[in-house]
């Protein structure tokens, strides 16, 4: 599925410098199930995804705990503009360094919908939502998010884009719902007490 490839090849390209890859290479990515791995073996890139993914988390986890201990009175809108005027040249310049600020000659109009969806829900009403509720929620609570996220990319791109779940997605999303329900267990066991 071409939708796939794009976040994957973008991945790939930022944490290895790869550029556009041949028409072959795309090919064999497109034959392999997103995040499959072969018994006992992860290869470097992997490890390499999963080290960015958890750079990348470390320093969102401490600014949620940094803005509820601040008690910041900022508009939540002002947040996600002041972030997003980081990010944003960031990622443009990760562009130009992995594709020389080239647009696939492939992309769909289903991909670009799908892009343009992720610019305004996913990241300005996103963020904008997620430090509104910084503010009124404690940051516990909050955190539970970022482990609901994955969950809901990983079923919304089955049932949206056909994309396949390996078994271990499906295990991981397993534990991730095992989690959840056992941090909310008292809140569940006392939603079933009848009320005195």
């Amino acid at each position: 599925d071409d939708d796939g490839l794009i976040g994957r090849g973008m991945g790939q390209a930022v944490l290895h410098g790869e550029g556009r890859r041949d028409q072959q290479q795309a090919d064999q990515d497109q034959s392999q199930p997103m995040g499959e791995v072969e018994a006992g073996h992860c290869d470097s890139r992997a490890a390499l995804g999963t080290l960015a993914t958890v750079a990348g988390m470390a320093p969102q986890a401490l600014g949620l705990v940094w803005i509820k201990r601040l008690n910041v009175r900022v508009s939540s809108l002002a947040i996600t503009t002041g972030s997003l005027g980081v990010a944003v040249p960031c990622f443009v310049l990760a562009w130009v360094i992995a594709d020389a600020a080239q647009l696939p000659p492939d992309t769909t109009l289903r991909a670009g919908a799908a892009i343009v969806y992720l610019g305004i829900l996913g990241s300005v009403v996103g963020f904008t939502l997620y430090y509104y509720m910084i503010k009124h929620l404690d940051a516990g609570r909050i955190a539970l998010i970022t482990l609901v996220t994955p969950v809901s990319a990983l079923l919304l791109g089955q049932t949206l884009n056909h994309e396949r779940i390996p078994a271990i997605g499906w295990a991981g999303i397993a534990l991730i719902g095992a989690g959840l329900l056992l941090y909310e267990w008292q809140a569940l066991r006392q939603l079933r007490r009848p009320a005195i």
